[in-house]
């Protein structure tokens, strides 16, 4: 134990001695540990930790899997959650909730906006999650026609009512009507990848829905009995899927159901993008301990006069090591505190300047913090980095310790060739490992520049967009909303500088809206599972011109439109291309099972394909639908504006909305530009591209000391084999050439060892990326030929003060 502090004490002293080099290790290394540890964190949060609930892995999706072309995997539909859940055996419970967007709360100030989720009875209970105050919904409420009620999350019980407990029953009017209080929500109570909601409803089906077995409207959620294994579970399922199907033939039964473990759901959006960082932060590391590994091989050849006396006075090989790698180690724990420090730092930065619909949408940055478990990987990574940086230079070094040419000062063979070979490898590892994180980091940042310049079907620039809600209590008059709805659209199109106005039930690229089934008039009927299904939007006139969508044949809805009848449709080209291959469509009749029972729709004009979901999403069969046949409260107002920018446009257009009717509920109001650049998909393609972007960079500096360490440090230890070279006749040019002939060795080894590892990164991305290729000649050559450019000019410095050696004074020094 005196041995070792002694050798501590020394380790110490030695790093003290060289403030230049501990100064450069500790950054280095700090830089590098701290991004680690903060990419740990992250996935710590996402990945590791389960999810809040207990036995969180009883927990199980149920979906669908059959009736629907367009979803392969999609909700329950009324009926089928009611059957699985009074005939599956393998499960202690099903329960569901579905999406009610945003109602609007009455208060005295006036209307304000909460976002809203409805549950079924029992929901609560299955998650395990039990009301804070008072109790969840009975099944008479989540019955259609039930008596209304409401339950509020914790956050809007605190913030809006004080945390008072006597709220329960008394009412809040949401969209009009009065919903008792019954209960308050668990604090920080919110479902795998979903904002948290403010308010939840009883889930109760409308008429339509509740004998409909192809209206597909509730997530399903299931507990495992203990004891069931998934794929028990799974084999009744799939029992009770065909027993449905063949009950209830041609009444769009699904085919199929499917359970998927909850977890697996919850972390499968970020898992691939959180894997791809932490692969590329150990790259960054990997690099870093190089690159101190190198510069530590530098320093031990200098120290050889030092190690010969020590082995010469008794100090044996192992003593030796142990020396060398506790200072390696010192050096490790010291930039692990550096790297803890700058992680904490930059953790609270981003969670500063994380949007709050980001910070909802993903909760793990919102909660990443360097805590305990982050600690103890940090103290890991530091052992790691410290035994890592200093187990091969210390071996290196205490082989062939001979003291009399230490004596006489002759580096060079105190080194011997192994060093100069490690080195080299360092080098050239540092320059591979740059590469793979430097076209990793084009291929990210060009496929989110390709996303947010993607066409999807219609100009997205110059449009404002603004959710718009009139009160519940004009739905019973459906003629007065198409009335409102063409006097909006005149007061917008009014405006100075608008072009066109419009509006839509769905928010273009919002990845919601719903599908349908439908038949073709005169054609037979399909089997069961197998009808056609397309997406359905609703729309007024001037839709498909406000946001220049084309038309290929036919003709838009028109002044004929704005009546009941007669029931027209718009479909886009790929619906026609796929149902009505050389068959003209205009003309021919859809038949969808709606509230009008199965009425027939003409097909009046096809337009060209509109990309429904979001910016990386493909084109779906689509159906329009006209506004004033399938009129309904809410809708996203559309307006474009005569130049390019609707910001100027904003705050006449909330006024004119106000003005249409006081009591309307408005949100989202802004450039639809900018809505598209902070979705939730968006915004972890930017995250991506950032951050692997700034890792690209790092490693490439790195990579490029490192390069510049080798040479130069080799030029140094060659000065006296320079000085006799040109005492012999050779020139300046040829000391040159001869200098950078080794760095462009080292290069070209590690970049072509670099282009391999990108084969393995191809694998990597090939689900992250968008619009580009992982293996894409252009990026790979760009990143090749702009690291081997760089890394050359980074050996031209050395080269050239080998070749203004002084002979006289090389051969002097010896």
């Amino acid at each position: 134990m005196g041995l070792l502090a002694h050798d501590l004490v020394q380790a110490f002293r030695q790093l003290r001695r060289r403030p230049v080099f501990t100064a450069a290790a500790l950054l280095t290394l700090g830089i590098g540990i701290a991004a680690s540890t903060a990419i740990f964190s992250l996935v710590d949060r996402a990945l590791l930790r389960p999810l809040p609930y207990p036995h969180a892995d009883r927990l199980v999706q149920v979906f669908g899997t059959g009736g629907d072309r367009i979803l392969q995997r999609h909700e329950l539909s009324h009926p089928d959650f009611v059957d699985l859940r009074s005939g599956l055996r393998s499960f202690q419970a099903l329960a569901g909730y579905r999406g009610r967007g945003t109602l609007a709360l009455q208060t005295p100030e006036g209307q304000v906006p909460l976002s809203a989720t409805a549950a079924t009875a029992g929901f609560f209970d299955l998650l395990g999650a039990p009301p804070a105050v008072g109790r969840e919904f009975r099944a008479e409420e989540t019955r259609r026609g039930g008596p209304p009620a409401v339950m509020l999350s914790h956050g809007l019980w605190a913030a809006r009512f004080g945390g008072d407990a006597s709220i329960l029953g008394h009412s809040l009017v949401l969209d009009g009507k009065a919903h008792p209080v019954v209960g308050v929500l668990p604090a920080g109570f919110s479902l795998p990848g979903r904002a948290p909601s403010d308010v939840w409803l009883p889930a109760q089906p409308s008429e339509r829905e509740e004998g409909n077995r192809g209206a597909y409207r509730l997530n399903t959620l299931g507990r495992l009995q203990d004891g069931v294994d998934p794929a028990e579970a799974q084999a009744e399922l799939d029992t009770l899927g065909r027993r449905l199907a063949a009950a209830y033939a041609g009444a769009e039964a699904g085919g199929g159901f499917l359970a998927v473990p909850l977890e697996a759901l919850a972390r499968g959006p970020v898992r691939p993008l959180l894997l791809a960082l932490l692969a590329a932060v150990g790259l960054v590391l990997l690099i870093a301990c190089a690159n101190i590994a190198n510069l530590q091989l530098a320093h031990l050849s200098s120290r050889g006069r030092e190690l010969a006396v020590r082995a010469a006075l008794g100090a044996d090989r192992r003593q030796l090591v142990q020396q060398m790698v506790l200072e390696s180690l010192v050096l490790g724990l010291l930039g692990g505190a550096l790297g803890a420090l700058l992680a904490a730092w930059g953790l609270g930065l981003v969670r500063g300047l994380l949007p709050e619909g980001q910070r909802l949408a993903f909760p793990f940055l919102a909660a990443a913090a360097v805590d305990p478990r982050a600690l103890g990987f940090t103290f890991l990574i530091a052992l790691g980095t410290g035994l890592g940086c200093g187990l091969l230079p210390a071996l290196q070094a205490s082989r062939n310790l001979r003291l009399a040419a230490s004596l006489q000062g002759r580096a060079l063979e105190t080194e011997g060739p192994g060093g100069r070979r490690l080195r080299r490898s360092l080098a050239v590892a540092e320059l591979a490992l740059g590469l793979v994180l430097l076209a990793g980091a084009g291929l990210a940042v060009q496929s989110f520049l390709r996303v947010l310049n993607r066409n999807p079907g219609f100009q997205v620039r110059g449009l404002a967009t603004a959710g718009f809600q009139l009160p519940r209590s004009r739905a019973a008059d459906p003629a007065a909303l198409v009335r409102a709805n063409q006097d909006l659209r005149a007061r917008l199109e009014a405006l100075p500088g608008v072009r066109g106005a419009t509006t839509v039930d769905v928010p273009p690229l919002n990845g919601g809206g719903n599908t349908s089934d439908y038949t073709v008039e005169g054609r037979p009927e399909p089997r069961p599972g197998e009808r056609p299904s397309a997406n359905i939007r609703t729309v007024a006139p001037g839709y498909f011109a406000v946001l220049g969508i084309p038309l290929r044949r036919g003709r838009a809805f028109g002044p004929e439109e704005e009546a009941p009848e007669p029931r027209r449709v718009v479909i886009n080209q790929l619906l026609a291309d796929q149902v009505f291959q050389g068959v003209e469509p205009l003309g021919q009749r859809l038949r969808f099972e709606g509230a009008a029972g199965l009425a027939a729709w003409e097909i009046i004009g096809v337009a060209g394909n509109e990309v429904l979901s979001t910016l990386d999403g493909r084109p779906t069969p689509a159906v329009y639908f006209p506004f004033a046949q399938d009129p309904g409260v809410r809708m996203a107002v559309l307006v474009r504006e005569d130049g390019e920018g609707p910001g100027r446009l904003l705050g006449a257009v909330r006024k004119e909305l106000q003005d249409l009717d006081p009591g309307a509920l408005i949100t989202g109001l802004g450039s639809l530009e900018r809505t598209l650049q902070n979705t939730p998909d968006a915004f972890r393609r930017r995250f991506l591209a950032q951050l692997t972007a700034c890792f690209g960079g790092a490693a490439a500096v790195l990579a490029l000391l490192g390069v510049y360490g080798v040479v130069a440090f080799s030029v140094g230890q060659r000065r006296l084999e320079f000085g006799i070279r040109m005492a012999l006749g050779a020139r300046a040019a040829d000391i040159l050439a001869l200098v950078l002939g080794e760095g462009l060795r080292i290069v070209g080894a590690g970049l072509g060892l670099g282009l391999v590892g990108c084969l393995v990164l191809s694998r990597l991305l090939a689900g992250l990326l968008f619009g580009i290729a992982p293996w894409d000649p252009a990026t790979l050559g760009a990143a090749t030929l702009l690291l081997g450019a760089t890394a050359l000019a980074a050996c031209l410095p050395p080269a050239l003060g080998a070749a203004r050696v002084d002979p006289g004074v090389a051969l002097r020094s010896e």
